[in-house]
């Protein structure tokens, strides 16, 4: 059904599901030919279980750009790889946040579903994938091309646009319970979405949860994060009573030698390596400034 569902949007063409192999001058398989007309797909691997991963940051099938949110370079940001997605992955996988197999785990903003899928095939978690409807196939051919490692644990996948109660219960309903964890990176760029994304959050998650996220942010050489996160995202979250700390800071100075492409020539992200902070935040028992109270239940 997950394939089915790519080949809908264009990503593949039925009957002809096996990736046809385009190697570089180098003899390097930096990116896969899906059967299909559409163009290239960028190929990546994550996690110690290989999750392989296909990308389209040029929006080879032609999705919507006003839902796609089109970067000022022309990528399409939904269908893309970026590098706090990345540096979240890695830490996650390393054992720093304690996520225990079985964990029931949200990821919000999922585009290519890089850091949901790596969770499910590395750790075992009970995944949720969400994004905008026209994002799905995407995720779908993802799923599909990974489902050897999903078996046991096999993600659910609903759009989620973030402030809708609609959307809140399907993916509720579908889970069949609150989540223990939600994560997404590179989130919180559109100021107006916010209060939406906050709210959003908390509506999903039980009374213990985390919410652990990744920004892209541009701070100084000895911050913690930049001026701009604290007055915009940071300020709106403590008027609705959510209080975030610092996990990790990846500064300007720590991405001296990394790389968009690893030395073997296996392609690490589809954007260059930017300045990262990953920051989490137990949930508020209430969403006390933006439509209905969320109660803390388990």
């Amino acid at each position: 059904a997950a394939l089915e569902a790519a080949v809908d949007a264009g990503y593949c063409k039925a009957g002809k599901m096996k990736l046809l192999l385009a190697s570089s001058k180098k003899g390097l398989l930096n990116h896969h030919r899906i059967a299909s007309k559409k163009g290239f797909l960028n190929h990546h691997q994550l996690g110690d279980c290989a999750v392989e991963l296909w990308t389209d940051p040029r929006n080879s099938v032609g999705l919507p750009q006003d839902a796609l949110c089109e970067s000022a370079i022309g990528d399409a940001t939904g269908c893309s790889l970026w590098f706090a997605a990345t540096v979240l992955t890695d830490h996650l996988l390393q054992g720093n946040c304690d996520i225990r197999p079985g964990s029931r785990v949200c990821e919000l903003g999922s585009g290519c579903g890089a850091i949901g899928l790596t969770l499910a095939a590395n750790l075992g978690c009970q995944v949720t994938l969400t994004d905008l409807p026209q994002l799905m196939p995407l995720i779908f051919l993802n799923i599909g091309n990974n489902m050897h490692k999903l078996i046991d644990l096999p993600p659910i996948v609903r759009p989620l646009a973030w402030g809708s109660d609609a959307d809140v219960d399907s993916v509720l309903a579908a889970s069949g319970s609150r989540f223990d964890i939600v994560i997404g990176s590179d989130i919180i760029y559109a100021t107006d979405d916010h209060f939406a994304l906050l709210w959003t959050m908390a509506a999903l998650t039980k009374a213990t949860a985390r919410v652990i996220i990744a920004v892209a942010d541009w701070m100084g050489p000895t911050e913690s994060h930049s001026a701009f996160l604290g007055a915009t995202f940071l300020s709106t979250s403590a008027m609705l009573g959510w209080e975030w700390k610092v996990l990790s800071t990846t500064h300007k100075h720590d991405l001296v030698g990394r790389r968009v492409r690893t030395l073997s020539g296996r392609q690490v992200s589809d954007s260059a390596p930017l300045p990262v902070v990953i920051l989490e935040a137990k949930v508020p028992c209430a969403n006390k400034g933006h439509r209905s109270r969320v109660d803390c239940k388990a």
